[in-house]
This record gives C-alpha cells, sequence and structure tokens, in this order.
C-alpha cells in the first residue's frame, strides 16, 4: 500500500489481479489489469506522478494515472519483476527475482538490465539508500548490494540461509533488512558493518 499523489491510498489485489484504490473516508475504487490471474507484487508512486507496480508472474512493468488509465510493459519471459523503487536519476528500479538481474524504467517505458548477477541468488527488496545508491538483497544468495546508478555492484556477507527478503533506508542512515531463514532483523551501514537482532518471531517478510 502506497500513499497517492491524489491523497488517497493505492494497493494491489494480486490474486484478484486488480489494482483499487480508498480514499480516507473509505470508498474504494477497482481496476481490473490486463493480466488476469497473474499475483502483483509491488507498487510506488513515481516521479511522473503515476503509480508503478511489478507483475511477478506476467513479467511485467505496470504504470496507472491516478485516473485509471493503465499502460503495461513486457520484460523477457520468466523474468519474475518483485520490488520496484523510485532511483536517484528520475527512473524506476526493479528486481528481476526469475532473471537474477536488476533493471531500469524510464517513466516513458524505456527499459534497461543495469546489473547481471550470479544464477540463482534471487534479488528481492531494492531500496534507495541514505548514500545515493540502491541497495538491494539476494534472497538466495545471502548478500544485500549496493548498485551505483552507473551498474557498479558491492556485496555484503550475511549469514548463511539468512534469506534476507526487504531492506530499507532507516532514519539512522543504515539500511535494514529482514532475514526470512534467520528469524532476525539486520542493520547493515553504508561502509558494510554488520549487527544483527534476533527476533522472537520466526521468518520476518
Amino acid at each position: 500500500m502506497v500513499l497517492g499523489p491524489d491523497g488517497n491510498l493505492w494497493f494491489l489485489e494480486s490474486h484478484a489481479s486488480q489494482i483499487a484504490n480508498v480514499t480516507p473516508q473509505g470508498v474504494v475504487t477497482e481496476f481490473a489489469l490486463p493480466q488476469q490471474g497473474e499475483p502483483y507484487f509491488d507498487i510506488v508512486v513515481g516521479p511522473d506522478g503515476a503509480l508503478w507496480f511489478t507483475d511477478d508472474s506476467g513479467s511485467h512493468i505496470g504504470r496507472i494515472t491516478t485516473a485509471g488509465e493503465i499502460t503495461e510493459f513486457p520484460l523477457p519471459a520468466r523474468s519474475g519483476p518483485t520490488n520496484i523503487v523510485v532511483g536517484p536519476d528520475g527512473n524506476l528500479w526493479f528486481t528481476e527475482f526469475g532473471r537474477d538481474v536488476v533493471a531500469r524504467i524510464s517513466t516513458a517505458g524505456d527499459i534497461t538490465e543495469v546489473a547481471h548477477l550470479a544464477v540463482g541468488v534471487g534479488p528481492d527488496g531494492i531500496c534507495l539508500g541514505p548514500d545515493g545508491n540502491l541497495w538491494f538483497t539476494e534472497f538466495n544468495g545471502d548478500h544485500v548490494d549496493r548498485l551505483t546508478p552507473a551498474g557498479e555492484v558491492t556485496q555484503f556477507d550475511l549469514p548463511a540461509d539468512a534469506q534476507p527478503v526487504r531492506v530499507l533506508a532507516g532514519p539512522d542512515h543504515a539500511l535494514w533488512i529482514t532475514e526470512y531463514g534467520a528469524g532476525a532483523v539486520g542493520h547493515l551501514t553504508t561502509d558494510g558493518t554488520l549487527t544483527q537482532l534476533p527476533m522472537s518471531l520466526t521468518e520476518p517478510d
């Protein structure tokens, strides 16, 4: 769920193949998405004032205006785009879990695959870091990676079988990571210092 530029809350109904918004008064409006039966995954407000979202199984990046006009941009088959974020360059950056790629898309729909990773690492969560770089998780690779807008990747190790999912820039100018496999939250500074915070609950997502 994300706060839209129209003051409404926008969210994906993944298995119903719809995108919807709800006003602060509780009025819900739904829009059917083109790829029916596909699990839509993540949504963000773009720099153009539209909402951008990922279609995990259908391998598209989608755009919807606040008036409900939908455009979808196809990716290679089985690319499995998961999370998406606005980058420092005014483009949308996203992870392709199925192809082990991090890519960007301009607001005009031009797609560039920036970082090709080792096979099977499964790039997943992504955020804009406090240092102006993109940071993303490797769910199967047990790393958190820093990606410059120019395409340079630096890996930071996590414990074996950590299975990191989400990553977020915190108010302390560090990165916070949910570790599904380790049952922990990781705290990573931009210079690579990692602190593990075990959780009482298993499989944080």
